[in-house]
């Protein structure tokens, strides 16, 4: 039989060149990143619910995580804690006590309504009236007044120089509508209305916050997710069984005991932080049993921060000894007023206070296992010395309310803290401090942390801050045991979460996240 040639349109074969190339041309090249992929929810487990999410009166750590992604400042702090322009394009130091701040152009609050001077003049005006009581007034005391120049004109008046003013906004300074604030502020405990790349659409207490992209967002291209869901999970292990199986695709912190364990298995990145952060024992100095100075330091004296920081958090963290984190400019690396545990120091200021055979005391707390862990070892510690530590645990927002009313003897929890020493040491140790919850009361650290908040060369603050921190250790109104102020410095994530930025204070930027299909 005769084969029969098929001969092909030589037409045909430059289509099929043409098509060849262009699809070798499209394609991504092998090892280059990978363009960013919009759509798809987020779902990241916290450790508890917010307690409440009106940013002029927000005290809680978790609350600042979901805000975080809602309201945007004049200015931010960028991962290496440099001040950078965000509503605020520009600003001036006209003098020591005048700033004058240029604002962006074209932005929008959720509620549609624009951001301008008078948005910006409108919150501050807020925080700074006594009546409203707000825990942002501690940290603009030095504001005395705010004008509007024009519709992106907004000029700072401060009573006297405010070394960290620019930290400071980069902070608390969360811009929020006018309108809201005007009409509706009973709202923002629940719905703020910002101008940040999400929107809160709902909040499910003790179960989940869900955010929604804000379309009308003023960077152009952001974000890049449908939705975020921030889960509450407050127990650790099942955190991490979560996120083993995919049920969540990150966590603003997992075990200790994890770590390793998660950083070697390539399903999930690990990012690490610089966080200011400590986790301490608040005393009660306006009662008794911690009215007495010496039943304070005679807990100081007793307990053994490094055997805690080795044994219960894994080696994950430093000993505190103060308020002011290795993270400062202004941290001191050898203050160490407690070396170790001295038993024998603390029954002698047990017997001086007529105490010899210890007391009994009870300590709130969140009902967290990681947490409980470290206070039961704490509990041990003491009781070599004759104190009776008894635990009273439960949901956390709880308990801090029981604490707020005064009605404590100890409380252990965290102070997420700032980038500035000021953040960690004016707002709980100044008599007018809003997180002052030990309500310790000295004179000479008030005149220390004002003298702080207004010079201006670094070093001399730096002198001052020591001697606050050496008052605190003599007065020991707080019992410090560790950095940071999560269990782990640094957040983990499922390898499908893509640029994830870390940022101090372990808080979750989220705008410029993206899901890997």
């Amino acid at each position: 039989m005769r084969q029969v040639s098929k001969r092909v349109n030589p037409w045909t074969w430059c289509g099929l060149l043409v098509a060849a190339l262009l699809v070798a041309t499209l394609a991504p090249v092998s090892g280059a990143p990978a363009a960013p992929s919009p759509g798809g929810v987020l779902k990241v487990a916290i450790v508890a619910q917010p307690s409440i999410l009106d940013p002029t009166k927000s005290i809680s750590g978790i609350s600042r995580v979901v805000l975080e992604n809602v309201v945007d400042r004049l200015v931010r702090l960028d991962e290496k804690l440099k001040i950078q322009p965000e509503l605020a394009v520009s600003w001036r130091t006209v003098s020591p006590t005048e700033y004058v701040f240029t604002l962006r152009r074209g932005v929008k609050f959720h509620d549609g309504t624009d951001f301008n001077a008078r948005a910006v003049k409108a919150y501050f005006d807020h925080i700074l009236d006594r009546r409203r009581n707000s825990p942002r007034l501690s940290n603009f005391t030095q504001v005395r007044d705010v004008h509007a120049v024009d519709d992106y004109t907004v000029r700072f008046l401060l009573s006297a120089p405010f070394a960290p003013f620019l930290t400071q906004l980069s902070e608390w300074g969360y811009m929020i509508s006018a309108t809201q604030l005007a009409r509706s502020p009973e709202t923002l405990a629940e719905k703020p209305a910002g101008t940040g790349p999400y929107r809160i659409d709902r909040w499910v207490r003790d179960d989940h916050v869900r955010l929604v992209r804000h379309r009308d967002y003023w960077e152009k291209g952001l974000p890049y997710l449908d939705e975020i869901v921030f889960q509450v999970i407050p127990e650790g292990t099942v955190r991490v069984t979560n996120l083993r199986t995919g049920q969540v695709h990150a966590a603003d912190s997992i075990p200790a005991r994890d770590v390793q364990t998660m950083k070697d298995d390539p399903k999930f990145k690990w990012t690490v932080v610089s966080s200011p952060g400590y986790r301490s024992f608040y005393l009660n100095t306006a009662a008794a049993p911690f009215g007495d100075r010496r039943l304070r330091q005679a807990f100081a004296h007793a307990v053994d921060r490094e055997v805690l920081v080795k044994t219960v958090a894994f080696g994950f963290g430093v000993p505190a000894y103060g308020p002011i984190a290795p993270s400062h400019w202004a941290y001191a690396r050898h203050f160490q007023p407690y070396k170790g545990s001295d038993p024998q120091k603390a029954r002698a200021l047990l017997a001086e206070a007529g105490r010899p055979n210890g007391f009994p005391f009870s300590v709130k707390m969140a009902n967290n296992p990681e947490e409980l862990r470290l206070v039961q070892a704490v509990q041990e510690q003491l009781r070599q010395v004759g104190m009776d530590l008894r635990i009273d645990a439960g949901e956390y927002v709880a308990k801090r309310s029981e604490v707020l009313r005064g009605a404590y003897d100890a409380f252990y929890a965290g102070f997420l803290g700032g980038p500035d020493p000021d953040s960690n040491t004016y707002d709980s140790f100044h008599s007018r401090g809003s997180f002052n919850w030990v309500k310790y009361n000295s004179p000479e650290v008030d005149r220390l942390l004002d003298a702080a908040r207004t010079e201006l060369v670094q070093e001399k603050r730096r002198q001052l801050y020591r001697l606050v921190e050496e008052i605190l250790a003599r007065d020991s109104p707080m019992i410090f045991i560790k950095f940071p102020y999560y269990e782990t410095d640094g957040h983990v994530v499922l390898a499908s979460v893509q640029d994830l930025v870390p940022i101090p204070q372990q808080r979750l930027l989220l705008k410029q996240v993206w899901l890997r299909k």
